[in-house]
């Protein structure tokens, strides 16, 4: 539940309004509208701004409460715009945030961060931006964004300046929920439990509603105890129904109808889901919509029922879809699958189950569980089977792979250009690999991509280079960071004498032209490699990072660079494949930001690595891919020499690190020589001598 639904009390008012708050507080929302109503019409009569605004956001409330969403927007929007002509900055804050709550419920995520951004914006004091800050967290909550909301809730714990008792409340309710989420359920119980107490000391119905669910969620995920948590869901019930809070109401049966199907009572449980799909699809709560349809499927499948089960999933999933549709910012969006991966997997493992699965729908749904930012920046075309089949080569196979978090649940898919199979042997031959989840140590994969459309991913013809244009622009940072950009932890950070060593060995392969940082790239660029440092963020993949000379390169900055027509990015640093690996994307890693700016491939590791063990793989690599071998030749034969090497650096954990992501078949573009391109400026010069001559000898007509 959202912050931000009562405001404060105005000295001079009709008595109504008085009544309505009274009546918000006992939880009867049907006297609070009529109350509100008629608060509003004296307030108006009298032309008093702030009394009619005031009157307008109870009514609004109410609405809320009675899960009435279109008129409560129309009605908080009214008290915006009459706050707006008092000049009331507070309470615009205030209506902004009502607004959010509004449109979070609904499932319009991007619309609610706006209208919180517009209430930080307008600079309304401590209390408006504190209670900004307390729905943002909800807000990253729901989209799975859960160290971003932690950092949230704890700056506001340590505030706590103008929050009231049930502000205070929603605080620990909404801290409660993410300690769970991260593993204390000890603790998140002691948090809901302190909430409780001050929502019933507050006597605020709404509220204590919302908690009663939260400890039985608690009971049921965490201690597995469905009578303790039977008993909280339907004292919320009860509750919810007392006051006509619809929108508590109907989670209070979603609740209860998930605890019927732990209990082995099948008909409660399809009874409570079905009257919840319904109500949410009657007030427009998608939410619940989708998560009644999963719970129908779900038990569609203990019954045996797997066309019924189907049905429910695909429902739930175009829910869910036109929800993540909705979402413009592309983070948003990439977080927001994370905690909804498991109705895609129920409708994989239900294809699985099949006697003959459906490959073409096994496929779609593998691909619809999977790197779903990156691969809205890809063709749109429907990708099948045999479509596959067509690009790829004799002797190749694809191997898409599926697991099932949390069980023992895998399968691969394995594509030929000739056959196509669930499981069973590896064809041989070169595999393409597309993990789900982070790339593995595999010794068949050739290399990997992160989705089946990256085959259809298009490319521009590569054309020759002449000799003064570069075939690889190196960014070396070994070390002597500026104190201005370090953050904490990185000024323990080595030097790096291997690294302007690997770029020597490099360039006396390759044209190679050195740079300080990517600011100003060349066009064409074949190959763009970093000799440097960087920090792997596993908790917020934005704070992943490149370190540079005077300078960070995060992944924001990576977004911002036209990479189209680089061949491969070479990440020559620690972890660079590694990251926050989000469940319906992959890692968050670097090599997945350069993906996305256009390169086509990219070289990175899984973990730390040593500056000299590198620095020799490196220059084994480069010799491959100067010699005219594909991207993932190249890197194969690297490992190989390397293991090979009567050396330390034999042992895997010195080159094993290293996985090539993307296109790995075809080589760099050639390059003219200085020599050739002589010898045939001056052949040209002959001919147009020997032309010239045989000319200056015709007799004149």
């Amino acid at each position: 539940m959202l912050a931000g639904f009562t405001v404060l009390a105005l000295w001079l008012a009709p008595p109504q309004l008085e009544r309505a708050r009274s009546a918000e507080q006992s939880g009867d929302y049907a006297a609070m509208l009529r109350e509100a109503r008629a608060a509003a019409t004296e307030c108006r009569q009298a032309s008093d701004t702030a009394c009619e605004a005031e009157a307008a956001n109870l009514s609004a409330s109410a609405h809320y409460y009675r899960g009435e969403y279109d008129p409560a927007r129309e009605a908080y929007q009214k008290a915006l715009d009459l706050y707006r002509r008092a000049g009331d900055l507070k309470h615009q804050a205030y209506c902004l945030n009502n607004l959010g709550g509004v449109d979070f419920v609904q499932g319009r995520y991007l619309e609610s961060m706006r209208s919180y951004d517009r209430a930080d914006s307008l600079k309304a004091g401590p209390a408006a931006e504190e209670m900004t800050l307390l729905n943002r967290g909800a807000l990253y909550q729901r989209l799975g964004r859960d160290r971003a909301a932690l950092a949230i809730y704890q700056d506001l714990k340590r505030r706590r300046n103008s929050f009231t008792p049930s502000e205070q409340a929603q605080l620990l309710t909404n801290l409660g929920a993410l300690i769970r989420r991260l593993g204390d359920p000890v603790k998140a119980r002691s948090i809901y439990e302190q909430a409780l107490r001050l929502y019933r000391d507050e006597r605020n119905s709404d509220r204590e509603i919302g908690t009663l669910k939260n400890l039985g969620i608690l009971e049921a995920l965490e201690f597995q105890d469905y009578v303790a948590a039977r008993r909280r869901f339907g004292e919320a019930l009860r509750r919810a129904t007392a006051t006509g809070s619809i929108r508590e109401e109907l989670q209070s049966r979603l609740y209860l109808a998930e605890c019927d199907l732990r209990t082995a009572r099948p008909r409660d449980a399809e009874m409570g889901w079905r009257a919840v799909r319904d109500l949410a699809q009657k007030i427009n709560a998608p939410e619940e919509e989708w998560k009644a349809d999963y719970g129908l499927g779900r038990l569609a499948l203990e019954r045996n029922l797997p066309g019924q089960a189907r049905h429910h999933f695909s429902r739930a999933v175009e829910v869910i879809e036109n929800i993540r549709t909705s979402l413009g910012r592309t983070i948003l969006r990439r977080d927001f699958l994370a905690g909804k991966r498991e109705v895609y997997d129920a409708m994989i493992a239900l294809i699985l189950a099949q006697p003959e699965p459906d490959l073409d729908a096994l496929l779609n749904w593998m691909e619809r569980a999977r790197a779903r930012a990156l691969q809205e920046t890809l063709s749109p075309e429907p990708v099948t089977v045999a479509r596959l089949q067509q690009r790829l080569e004799e002797a190749t196979a694809l191997a898409v792979l599926w697991k099932r978090p949390g069980t023992n649940e895998a399968a691969t898919l394995w594509i030929t250009r000739h056959s196509a199979q669930v499981n069973g042997s590896a064809p041989a031959g070169r595999v393409i690999a597309v993990p789900d989840g982070a790339p593995q140590i595999a010794d068949r994969a050739a290399w990997y991509i992160p989705t089946v459309r990256y085959l259809f991913r298009a490319r521009a013809q590569p054309r020759w280079l002449w000799p003064w244009e570069p075939r690889v622009v190196a960014v070396v940072a070994g070390g002597g960071q500026s104190a201005a950009t370090v953050l904490p932890g990185d000024e323990h950070l080595m030097s790096l004498p291997g690294a302007r060593r690997e770029v020597e060995s490099i360039a006396r392969q390759l044209n190679t032209r050195v740079v300080s940082e990517p600011s100003h790239l060349p066009a064409p660029l074949p190959v763009l490699h970093f000799a440097a440092h960087a920090i792997a963020d596993t908790e917020d993949p934005s704070r992943s990072r490149i370190i540079l000379p005077t300078r960070y390169l995060f992944t924001s900055d990576i977004a911002r660079l036209d990479l189209t027509a680089v061949s491969l990015v070479t990440l020559s640093a620690c972890e660079t494949e590694a990251g926050l690996d989000l469940a319906g994307e992959g890692p968050q890693s670097l090599a997945r930001a350069f993906l996305a700016a256009g390169a086509a491939a990219t070289v990175a590791s899984l973990w730390k690595v040593e500056d000299e063990a590198t620095a020799e793989f490196m220059r084994i690599f480069y010799a491959g891919l100067a010699r005219g071998e594909g991207k993932a030749q190249a890197l194969a034969g690297a490992k190989q020499a390397m293991r090979s090497s009567p050396t330390r650096f034999s042992d895997p954990r010195h080159w094993a690190a290293f996985v090539l992501t993307g296109d790995g078949q075809t080589p760099l573009p050639g390059q003219l020589g200085w020599p050739a391109l002589l010898s045939a400026i001056a052949a040209m010069l002959g001919a147009a001598a020997l032309v010239h001559g045989l000319m200056a000898r015709r007799p004149r007509g």
